[in-house]
């Protein structure tokens, strides 16, 4: 039975899903609209995007949690307390807006021994802040290696991992190396008694993607390595017990890539 249809274009609630031994969280944090033309330069789509009334995509913004028996592994920031209007973000832009969720201010209550940072653009990085009460202050921070410097404002004396893809971030947390949209661009993979799921940040913005790993964003900064990396990505989506976690996504943000597409999970 399919998701309910407003799902695919709202911005993402709260959501879990159980991945073996571990729980795993979608905490949002606000969302950013992207008018599909303009987003990816191109007028022709392999299937038709999921648009709000307004025409845009809705691309959620938040972190993803994996609950460890001691401590909280969190991909990503968000994007802060901050709000943007139309008319001050890029043509191809609607509103940004973070900030939207008093849950996130709860991470802080427990121990997050680490941040791993899909890459270091400003809608992933948001809450960030060493020492500051209504920041996340992690142990410390995993970033790839090419992005690293791009965090030094933020992360004050809280401590960096730089990676290169592969290695074991936490007990379940594995990091591989998607470069494209930024040089550092890093997915993570969890895993726990044989069940997996892909965190694969801005390699892909929309389901409407998976129709053609091919289209890509004008943000991305190499094309050539992005559309190899969305071609892994989608590999590793379709192997068995695995589950993708979309980031960018509308209120779907958890689900699995069948030969017909994304299927969205039921939560």
């Amino acid at each position: 039975m399919a998701v309910a249809p407003e799902r695919w274009y709202s911005p993402a609630q709260s959501r879990h899903i159980t991945l073996g031994d571990l729980k795993i969280s979608y905490v949002p944090d606000g969302y950013v609209e992207l008018e599909p033309e303009g987003w990816y330069r191109t007028t022709t789509f392999p299937t038709r995007p999921p648009v709000s009334e307004d025409g845009y995509l809705i691309g959620s913004v938040g972190s993803v949690v994996i609950h460890e028996a001691d401590g909280l592994v969190v991909i990503d920031a968000g994007f802060g307390p901050l709000q943007l209007p139309r008319h001050r973000t890029h043509p191809s832009l609607g509103t940004m807006r973070g900030g939207l969720n008093p849950e996130y201010a709860t991470l802080g209550d427990e121990r997050i021994k680490a941040l791993a940072i899909t890459h270091a653009h400003e809608d992933h990085v948001g809450w960030i802040g060493a020492d500051q009460p209504d920041r996340l202050s992690p142990e410390q921070v995993f970033v790839g290696a090419p992005d690293a410097a791009r965090l030094a404002h933020l992360t004050g004396t809280i401590n960096v991992g730089a990676l290169r893809g592969g290695e074991q971030i936490s007990d379940s947390v594995r990091a591989i190396h998607t470069p494209g949209h930024t040089a550092g661009h890093m997915s993570y993979m969890v895993e726990s008694r044989g069940e997996r799921a892909l965190i694969f940040g801005d390699v892909f913005h929309s389901p409407v993607q998976f129709h053609d790993t091919t289209m890509g964003p004008w943000s991305d900064e190499k094309p050539d390595q992005a559309r190899r990396s969305r071609k892994l990505v989608a590999e590793l989506l379709t192997e068995p017990h695995t589950v993708g976690v979309g980031y960018h996504f509308a209120d779907i943000v958890f689900g699995t890539l069948t030969p017909e597409g994304w299927q969205p999970l039921h939560l």
